[in-house]
């Protein structure tokens, strides 16, 4: 059965957990890092915990209790600490993490309902003070918390609870939570589950979830467009720690001279073709030879990677995923930031039999424009005759993804070429031929 509705946790998911504020109040209070934590688990404070989260006794009750047990506990003379009730109040200008925002948006762009299922607590005596972030209500459906309800996770009740407002069975649902407890609760009535370690990751994985399951097939894709390096064929980072043991160089030193602001405009010239790879390792091997007091004639830092190119293998399971998707009907893209190897620009600049692969290619180099501008995006999907939401971005770099996405591409962050080939063809329900 399909899922049509993701229901979503709130701290370490939409928000980052409270955890960080206990650390600055820790070091606000001058007592020891983790202890607020630590004494919270203790099994003294399962009934109030619970009572706190039910909505039964408040942050501001609770938190006396608290301070009588951690002073005990570890020897201090607090007069309050108020490790509910600052979180609580400064909930609600807590921003959401900005990848959820973004699934959020295109959840419910896709029709599929989504709910918010916390356990929360109320601030004050009057339960006035708000008890979600500032404007995190307009992106659900259906908004359960703990504290107005009587119930909390993992209980069942609160899980029924929420697909009867969904107006949904439990295994129509899917639920996202960084606790497994949570995670266990749920997926033991038959929801769907995902376990949150990381926000960003989590956007990516219930993303490919939903999409597998085929609800978003309404979603026109109709091209998929490919970065090169670190997607297609290895990045050339991967050639640069022979370089630098054959080299005599420490691990990571070219890495790191390459971060320095100086280079940031090389590194933009090269891959606008404004210079070549010769003439940056030239201006590359200078600055190491100062920085670093040596005398080398010259380092082949991009050089080598970009004369080697055309020799270069892109990953069989990449090849085959270019071609099924071609046979169903996608166009495919190359779009990448690349540079001249020669001064005369005359050296290939991709692998070998890339162009048959592929209906357009988009080299940097040789427009003068590169990722992450809006501009070269546009390019792309004009080359392609499809609108920017038709079209699916492929790249190993956040910063290029998030520009893609903001002119309504969907993207994929590739982590690695089995993994990524998977998840596309789950996206497109597009089946493997023999």
């Amino acid at each position: 059965m399909s899922v049509k509705a993701v229901i979503f946790d709130m701290g370490g998911v939409l928000i980052e957990s409270p955890s960080g504020l206990w650390i600055e109040m820790e070091t606000d209070l001058k007592i020891d890092k983790g202890s607020l934590f630590a004494a919270l688990l203790d099994p003294v404070f399962k009934t109030d915990g619970e009572a706190l989260e039910r909505g039964e006794i408040t942050a501001e009750e609770f938190d006396p209790i608290f301070t009588q047990f951690y002073n005990k506990q570890y020897g201090r003379n607090e007069e309050r600490v108020p490790v509910i009730l600052s979180l609580v109040k400064k909930i609600y200008d807590i921003h959401l993490v900005p990848e959820m925002t973004e699934l959020l948006k295109d959840l419910r762009k896709a029709g599929i309902k989504v709910a918010l299922l916390t356990n929360n607590v109320f601030a004050d005596r009057d339960r006035q003070i708000p008890t979600l972030p500032k404007g995190l209500e307009k992106y659900f459906d259906v908004v359960v918390e703990s504290c107005r309800v009587g119930m909390r996770k993992p209980e069942d009740a609160i899980y029924h609870h929420t697909c009867e407002l969904l107006k949904l069975k439990p295994e129509e649902c899917m639920f996202l939570d960084d606790l497994e407890v949570n995670v266990k609760g749920a997926r033991d009535l038959g929801i769907k589950t995902i376990k949150v370690t990381h926000p960003p990751t989590a956007a990516m994985e219930s993303w490919l979830f939903v999409l597998c399951s085929g609800n978003l097939a309404r979603m026109s894709i109709k091209a998929v467009i490919f970065d090169l390096g670190g997607v297609l064929i290895d990045t050339p980072s991967q050639s640069w720690t022979d370089l630098e043991k054959n080299r005599g160089f420490d691990r990571g030193a070219f890495l790191s001279i390459l971060s320095l602001p100086v280079f940031q405009d090389h590194l933009d010239e090269l891959e606008r073709g404004i210079v070549s790879a010769e003439e940056f390792d030239s201006m590359f091997t200078d600055h190491c030879n100062k920085k670093c007091g040596r005398s080398d004639t010259f380092i082949p830092l991009i050089t080598t990677f970009i004369k080697g190119i055309y020799e270069m293998k892109i990953f069989p399971v990449m090849i085959k995923l270019l071609k099924d998707l071609r046979s169903a009907g996608y166009k495919t893209a190359l779009l990448t930031n690349n540079a001249f190897a020669d001064r005369a620009r005359l050296a290939p600049t991709l692998p070998k039999e890339t162009e048959s692969y592929f209906d357009v290619i988009v080299e940097s180099c040789r427009l003068g424009i590169r990722k992450p501008e809006s501009v070269i995006y546009e390019h792309a999907c004009g080359q392609l005759e499809s609108r920017p939401e038709d079209c699916m971005f492929l790249d190993d770099l956040d910063v290029n993804l998030t520009a893609a996405r903001k002119m309504g591409i969907t993207t994929v962050k590739v982590i690695s070429p089995i993994s990524t080939a998977a998840q596309v063809r789950g996206i497109l329900n597009l089946k493997q031929t023999s």
